[in-house]
């Protein structure tokens, strides 16, 4: 797992406002799973790259959702409840 702050302001690329940023990691090596956290401008994007040897997209997308739901949850109210007390 990974996580990366952001620029914590908008941002424009090619005049165009950038609403999200996300970035991945291939999984390397004994790394089956690759989670990234990233915040950009007041928002937090979570990325799941995998091995696609190891799991289909579907598996991952069933394994991510079942695994990281209760945590991704707790993440953002963390997020929320922190800019509140900014």
């Amino acid at each position: 797992m990974s996580n990366l702050p952001g620029p914590q302001f908008p941002l424009a690329f090619l005049e165009r406002p950038v609403e999200r940023m996300y970035f991945f990691v291939s999984p390397q090596g004994t790394v089956g799973i690759f989670v990234t956290i990233f915040t950009f401008d007041g928002k937090v994007s979570v990325s799941i790259s995998s091995d696609s040897t190891l799991l289909d997209a579907e598996e991952a997308r069933a394994i991510s959702g079942k695994l990281f739901a209760e945590e991704l949850h707790v993440l953002r109210q963390l997020y929320v409840d922190s800019r509140k007390a900014d």
